[in-house]
């Protein structure tokens, strides 16, 4: 091992143990379980808000499983040759390099999936190579409260759920002889997360500097099946279950169970052929009521959609009707005011056409008077036209006078003129002692 500085935390314990909620704790803390994406898909599988499981572990240690000749739901109890064959051989370097890609060089990771109560010895040399210290962590929870969970997920016989509950007990003790195990109760964990919480971070060297927050997740919605004392239903499978948790269950149990009870395997898997067959059937005709069923529900709702649509067809009449009464009245009180308006508007026009009518008569008296005075007009006309010829006649006598008098100042202004010349000679003359006779 060449580098224990990183540490990666196996989530181990039967399905329904709170495996999915221990795992959320570490995160909290700090732990890397992997991109989140490729988790289990919650839309499919509805019985947990988060499975902090990578789909891909899951393919991969089912296809461990093949290797065996097995699947995970039946009785597989692997023993450590198992996992020195060649086919596992090839399938521990495709590990490597999956789980490489999914968390490159992240100091603190954390893987989580139940079916690696069988194939520990895989995960714990892959790691190893790697260079992580491996811390396992076993989840805990009430028997009673596991088998009626996984039960009411997956139905079947009691006793079949009973040897899966003791297997992987057993197994994960087995495999984890020589390593520390870490044991985490989810019923404490829900009972007092605070203090249990700081107490099991402490354990696995953990900071947890809030434990409010590093237990937030923890919800008593998802808390179903609460915890009593009715165990498995099998005396033998409850003091497995209660040497596991005070930590005197012996490893080599699971080699003994395993030998005992490879005898029955092939009854017990005839068995679960015709429990699976008529689990099968029990489906087929599950699946037919439903199918009647859904058919009933669809024909049911289309039948009250149809109600539906005619109550709220009723309803809208009925608005309409009132809607419709309600103009009615507004109508009424339309046309009343408007035989009233009329009344005032004939009111006026007889009023106006009698104004009219005066008017008329005034207009008609008017037009009398415009005409006598148009006429008196004429009259005057005829007496200016004849008094501007008159002064034409007058203007041209007058011109005429004119013109006359002004020949005659012309002549006069001549005569005057000659007669000072003469008077003019006449002076000179007697100025000069010259008789002459008298100036005429």
């Amino acid at each position: 091992m060449a580098d224990t500085a990183k540490t990666c935390f196996l989530i181990v314990g039967l399905p329904r143990s709170g495996t999915s909620s221990i795992a959320q704790f570490l995160d909290h803390l700090g732990v890397y379980f992997g991109d989140p994406a490729h988790f289990l898909d919650t839309t499919k599988l509805r019985h947990n808000p988060i499975f902090y499981e990578l789909r891909w572990i899951n393919d991969f240690n089912d296809r461990v499983f093949s290797a065996w000749d097995c699947t995970y739901d039946q009785d597989v109890m692997p023993s450590e040759t198992d996992f020195d064959r060649s086919e596992i051989k090839s399938l521990r370097l495709e590990l490597q390099r999956q789980f490489l890609q999914e968390f490159g060089d992240r100091p603190m990771v954390g893987v989580k999936d139940p079916r690696i109560c069988f194939t520990f010895p895989l995960w714990r040399d892959v790691l190893s190579d790697l260079g992580y210290a491996i811390k396992t962590v076993l989840s805990l929870r009430a028997p009673s409260a596991i088998m009626k969970s996984n039960r009411a997920l997956m139905p079947g016989r009691l006793s079949r759920w009973q040897r899966f509950y003791a297997r992987h007990l057993l197994a994960v003790r087995y495999f984890t002889r020589d390593v520390p195990l870490y044991r985490f109760d989810y019923d404490q964990l829900m009972r007092d997360p605070l203090n249990y919480g700081q107490e099991k971070a402490a354990e696995l060297g953990l900071a947890i500097p809030d434990p409010v927050q590093a237990t937030r997740h923890l919800s008593r919605e998802h808390y179903h099946h609460q915890p009593d004392d009715a165990g498995t239903g099998d005396i033998w499978v409850d003091r497995i279950d209660s040497e596991m948790r005070n930590g005197r269950l012996a490893p080599d149990e699971y080699l003994e169970f395993r030998s005992i009870a490879s005898l029955f395997i092939g009854d017990l898997h005839e068995q679960d052929r015709e429990i699976q067959q008529a689990l099968s059937e029990k489906d087929s005709y599950i699946h037919a009521v439903e199918a009647r069923n859904r058919e009933a529900a669809h024909a049911i709702s289309a039948k009250d959609q149809h109600i539906a649509n005619l109550e709220a067809l009723i309803h809208q009449s009925a608005e309409q009707i009132q809607t419709s009464q309600q103009t009615l009245v507004n109508r009424d009180t339309q046309i009343q005011w408007l035989q009233d308006e009329q009344g005032r508007l004939q009111a006026d026009l007889k009023r106006n056409r009698e104004e009219l009518e005066q008017k008329r008569e005034e207009l008609q008296q008017k037009r009398e008077e415009l005409e006598q005075k148009r006429e008196e007009l004429e009259r005057r006309q005829g007496r200016v036209d004849s008094l501007t010829a008159e002064f034409g006649a007058l203007s041209a006598k007058h011109a005429e006078v004119e013109r006359r008098c002004a020949a005659l100042t012309q002549q006069l202004n001549e005569l005057q003129a000659r007669r000072l010349v003469r008077l003019m000679h006449f002076l000179d003359r007697v100025g000069k002692g010259h008789s002459e006779p008298a100036a005429p």
